[in-house]
């Protein structure tokens, strides 16, 4: 064999074992690099021990691949808080009236379970005058029942009081609301009942029923 036969024989397989190397080096895995199972895998390993590797697929580089900080997190939705519920409703129920307003003085309010879910429901007793430009007045009374997520919404309302009537309390007591109305007797002004005589609600089919008082 002559020296130019050597010599290109000798660059040949230097030029392969370059490539080799080459080859070699770009096998191992780069910083950051993410295996199929999805996790991130260490610098400088090999790829096929690369694939091997198992884990927890971390949610934050899954959210990193989607664009999105938190995918699993679900954005909480937002509550209306309960002062606003209740204005919002009496004066939607005014509205239908025919133009009475509310008299705020007379508003009562009183949280307890009214459904057996242990969640504080809110029943409101409030009282509409000036309907249709008159000057009578009418007390109703309004059942807000909490949803899981807490968010408070309208489900009854009734009438519990008219003229010459007054409620005068009102509590919650093993899911039903006791009202303590003050009646007119015939010796009583317009502007004064003063028989006590007790009424009792409770909710049923997301409606009020009057029963009888037991306390």
């Amino acid at each position: 064999m002559s020296m130019k036969q050597i010599y290109k024989a000798s660059l040949a397989l230097l030029v392969g074992m370059t490539l080799a190397g080459c080859s070699k080096s770009e096998e191992v895995t780069r910083a950051g690099e993410i295996n199929l199972a999805g996790c991130e895998v260490p610098a400088g390993t090999k790829r096929s021990e690369a694939e091997a590797i198992q884990c927890e697929p971390d949610k934050a580089q899954e959210a990193a691949k989607s664009g999105q900080d938190e995918p699993w997190k679900q954005e909480e939705p937002s509550i209306t808080p309960d002062a606003e519920v209740i204005d919002a409703a009496i004066a939607e129920a005014a509205k239908q009236a025919d133009g009475a307003t509310e008299y705020k003085e007379a508003r009562k309010q009183v949280e307890g379970d009214l459904t057996g879910d242990f969640k504080p429901d809110v029943v409101v007793m409030y009282t509409l005058e000036g309907q249709g430009g008159g000057n009578g007045a009418g007390t109703n009374l309004a059942a807000f029942l909490r949803e899981p997520a807490g968010q408070l919404h309208l489900i009854a309302t009734t009438s519990v009081a008219g003229l010459g009537m007054v409620v005068k309390d009102i509590v919650i007591k093993d899911a039903s609301v006791h009202l303590t109305l003050l009646m007119q007797v015939p010796d009583d002004p317009d502007c004064c009942p003063s028989i006590e005589e007790p009424a009792q609600y409770v909710l049923h089919g997301g409606k009020w029923m009057q029963v009888q008082d037991r306390s």
